[in-house]
């Protein structure tokens, strides 16, 4: 009974965590839900399960990889938030995986570091 038990759990854990996609395999122009609620000090909460539209991926002299969203439920197009810091792998103690985030004019943006590339990422298909 515990054997079946513990392949029970074993099967629903790893269902669950296949639904968190990893940075590269988001692509642009498609529409993405977020896997955890988002907190910012100026008090705005981005909910689980909130979606967010990937316009654009950018890359260049900046030693981060930046993931450009659009939120098409922005209630206030002026708000903006500084970078806070959020790691979506804290199961890992081997390494710190902080990613950047920042909400600024209904765009939501995030800082990844390239080596982070093909790790977990913050959203669900």
């Amino acid at each position: 009974m515990r054997k079946i038990l513990l392949l029970i759990s074993f099967l629903f854990s790893t269902t669950v965590l296949a639904d968190v996609l990893t940075w590269d395999q988001l692509e642009t122009a498609n529409t993405y839900s977020l896997a955890n609620d988002i907190e910012f000090a100026e008090g705005l909460t981005l909910k689980a399960g909130s979606s967010l539209y990937f316009n654009e991926l950018i890359t260049g002299q900046v030693p981060v990889i930046i993931f450009s969203f659009s939120d098409p439920n922005c209630k206030d197009a002026s708000f903006e938030s500084e970078i806070i810091l959020f790691n979506p792998e804290p199961e890992d103690t081997d390494h710190n995986k902080e990613i950047g985030l920042q909400y600024s004019e209904c765009s939501f943006d995030v800082y990844v570091e390239p080596q982070y590339y093909y790790g977990k990422s913050i959203f669900k298909n």
